[in-house]
């Protein structure tokens, strides 16, 4: 699949559904998690955003990516709507704004 197909398929995947008001995080990352010092966090391809917006919650420093620019539009927006605080570095960007090109 060319990157241009995934983006159009995955840009259709969220732009069907209805936005998340409250997305869940990952049950494996909430265990493996919790308890650990807030740190710096990586989430590639983080769809609806559960599990961005919990680490932020929990302090962490997270940039969320997706090849979806309707899942980091609406991640964005959902991250804005939990207020200052939530996260002191919420970024969300394509992975390819993420990666130097060569």
């Amino acid at each position: 699949m060319k990157t241009g197909d995934a983006v159009m398929f995955w840009d259709g995947v969220y732009a069907a559904r209805p936005a998340a008001t409250d997305p869940r995080p990952n049950v494996r990352l909430t265990e493996t998690v919790t308890g650990l010092p807030p740190g710096d966090a990586l989430d590639l391809g983080c769809g609806a955003g559960g599990d961005a917006l919990w680490l932020a919650g929990q302090g962490w420093h997270v940039t969320a990516a997706d090849i979806s620019a309707v899942a980091v539009e609406r991640l964005a927006a959902l991250a804005d709507a939990h207020g200052p605080g939530r996260s002191r570095d919420r970024r969300a960007a394509r992975p390819t704004q993420l990666v130097p090109a060569r």
